[in-house]
């Protein structure tokens, strides 16, 4: 099976690759524009928060991304938002697949998303194939949607190989390897390298790569700086445990 070949990260800083594509945020027939989830009005003006999950996996997303944003329920299109090169916050999920599944990849039934931390109603679709992404090859991609099934996120999971990303690694002792799967560690040797690629500047959006040279595990969520501010709103409404 052909891989599909991915922007390297590089080309990420460079501003022309975010100016030259189009806005593709829809507009819902008699509906207002914006991430439609569970609990986030009309007007965008609250959103039910995530409380359920375990404390660690509250902890490890408020200690990851209280560095890269402010807690908001700002439900707004923001087509300014990036989560890849191609690809804006609230892209039409068929869009994104024509961008990066391949006509002969398998397409696994969704489910909700499982993560403490994340607004209600998102639900995820996965792919099985072969993405190669600064170098390294993925056997896993998630499309994360909401309600109308716009994407608001995707990840790339390996399931069986470790590496570190060329980024700063972020201190602390951290639990979750899949933050879309709500997956964490079993035993406390195990180490969790939490690494992040900070694109604010040019496209509004952190990349978040986790990886653990034990299981031999790799993830890496790309997230839109709104999605990042709902979800620091969706971890103040439980009190996240310390990341120690």
């Amino acid at each position: 099976m052909a891989a599909v070949a991915l922007w390297p990260m590089a080309a990420f800083t460079q501003q022309a690759l975010y100016a030259a594509v189009p806005g593709s945020t829809p507009v819902p027939p008699g509906g207002t524009p914006g991430i439609a989830i569970a609990g986030i009005s009309e007007d965008h003006t609250s959103v039910l928060m995530a409380t359920g999950g375990h404390s660690q996996e509250l902890g490890d997303v408020h200690a990851v991304l209280a560095r890269f944003g402010k807690a908001s329920d700002d439900g707004a299109p923001h087509p300014e938002a990036f989560i890849y090169p191609g690809i804006r916050y609230l892209t039409p999920w068929r869009d994104v697949e024509k961008i990066l599944v391949p006509f002969n990849t398998g397409m696994r039934n969704g489910d909700k998303i499982a993560c403490a931390g994340f607004p209600e109603g998102l639900n995820w679709v996965r792919y099985d194939g072969r993405w190669v992404f600064n170098n390294h090859a993925y056997n896993h991609l998630f499309i994360v949607k909401d309600i109308r099934s716009q994407v608001v996120c995707i990840e790339f999971l390996q399931e069986h190989g470790s590496w570190r990303q060329d980024w700063p690694s972020l201190p602390g002792n951290w639990h979750v390897i899949d933050y879309v799967n709500a997956e964490v560690k079993g035993q406390p040797r195990v180490q969790i390298i939490t690494q992040v690629f900070d694109d604010r500047g040019a496209g509004h959006r952190i990349v978040v790569h986790t990886t653990s040279p034990q299981i031999k595990r790799t993830v890496t969520l790309f997230l839109p700086q709104p999605l990042v501010n709902l979800m620091l709103a969706c971890t103040q409404t439980t009190p996240a445990a310390p990341n120690k």
